[in-house]
């Protein structure tokens, strides 16, 4: 074979995969934005069969020739067809480790998860989501251990998220954040706090999805190639650089919740929307890492977005998309307000301060679960705790 024609295969290849993860990401977003309510059963059809074949297509022993030719002609490959071959074998022997039917049974079970979840959220019922939650924690304990026999089971699913990262790292970090951090949360409070109350008037929801257009025009978002949505839990989701989806919550009485989850999420598609031509379509498209990708959103939503020049730029135009709720309320104000420092039981409602908290408590609470040291039906009162 020549180089040019392995060089095709691996193109060809890695197209097929981005096809098949093209589907399960529509699929996906529907789920969670307009599909009807009871329809998770048909789509986990879907996905498993999806999910089977993206593993009957990357575990072929075609597959693994091919690998072998390119690598036995590294020093021929430009620095993206080297990382390609090799984050493709890395995948390949990730793959091969796990059975089929456990790969397409997970693709079926995180669909139905995610239908429980909503449902259970909804209802304020843990103890019906407890026995999907099992399952899951089961899966993962499972398939750390393909990922890696050799390590601990959650520092072989830390290194899937973010390369490198363990948890003796992730104890260092977290102490020496904490040990300057806490002293600072006691202190402000302490402090007398602004005013926050106008932000939780009522702010019709219209209006609400009005304003979120503006600011993704002023995040610079080409609405051409991003397309903003609602669901349960605000989150970013990208196909490609030239189309990419971001989603918020809308609350009536709460216009600062939505207003930083489309900074937030815009944060994330203008990354997305950035990332080079020649990697699309490959297994290098996307973020670098979940780390990265994270500090994006959040540079936009806090350094950006809750910075007094930002507040002072958008102002006017906000009181005009909320006039009864801000005619009182002046930028100063505003800008005091959304960088109030208090504790919040939701992640993404927390203040920038006690934010990294709550990475903090789940961090420990996911260590302990895959560790076996913790049992699902324990997680409720742990994190009460």
């Amino acid at each position: 074979m020549e180089l040019s024609q392995a060089l095709e295969q691996l193109a060809a290849l890695q197209t097929k995969l981005y096809a098949y993860q093209c589907a399960s990401s529509s699929l996906y977003l529907d789920s969670v934005t307009v599909a009807p309510r009871d329809t998770a059963q048909g789509r986990g059809v879907a996905l498993g069969v999806l999910a089977g074949e993206q593993h009957k297509l990357l575990t072929a022993p075609a597959v693994g020739q091919l690998l072998d030719f390119l690598d036995q002609h590294a020093g021929e490959l430009n620095q993206l067809q080297r990382r390609q071959m090799e984050e493709l074998g890395r995948n390949y022997r990730q793959l091969q480790r796990i059975p089929a039917d456990e790969y397409m049974a997970y693709a079926q079970l995180t669909n139905e998860a995610s239908d429980v979840w909503h449902k259970a959220k909804e209802n304020n019922d843990f103890a019906s989501f407890q026995p999907v939650l099992e399952r899951l924690v089961a899966f993962s304990r499972k398939f750390a251990g393909y990922y890696d026999p050799d390590k601990a089971p959650y520092d072989a699913l830390l290194g899937e998220y973010e390369r490198g990262v363990d948890m003796a790292y992730l104890d260092r970090f977290f102490a020496a954040v904490r040990e300057k951090l806490v002293p600072v949360i006691h202190a402000i409070g302490k402090k007398e706090q602004p005013d926050d109350s106008f932000l939780f008037r009522h702010y019709p929801v219209e209006a609400q999805r009005k304003f979120s257009d503006y600011l993704m025009e002023v995040l610079g978002l080409d609405r051409s190639h991003c397309a903003i949505g609602e669901t349960e839990h605000p989150f970013t989701l990208e196909f490609n650089n030239k189309d990419v989806r971001i989603t918020t919550n809308y609350d009536p009485h709460n216009v600062a919740s939505s207003m930083y989850s489309v900074i937030h999420e815009g944060g994330h598609a203008k990354y997305e929307l950035n990332i080079r031509d020649d990697v699309q379509y490959t297994c290098l498209s996307g973020g670098v890492s979940m780390g990265v990708h994270e500090s994006q959103s959040r540079f936009y939503e806090n350094l950006i977005g809750r910075s007094l020049p930002f507040i002072q730029a958008i102002f006017p135009r906000m009181r005009e998309f909320f006039p009864a709720q801000l005619s009182d309320v002046t930028a100063e104000q505003f800008y005091r307000a959304v960088n109030k420092a208090q504790p919040s039981l939701i992640r993404i409602e927390a203040d920038e301060l006690t934010y990294c908290l709550h990475i903090m408590v789940r961090y420990e609470i996911e260590k302990q679960l895959i560790g076996g040291t913790l049992e699902v039906k324990d997680v409720p009162e742990t994190w009460n705790r």
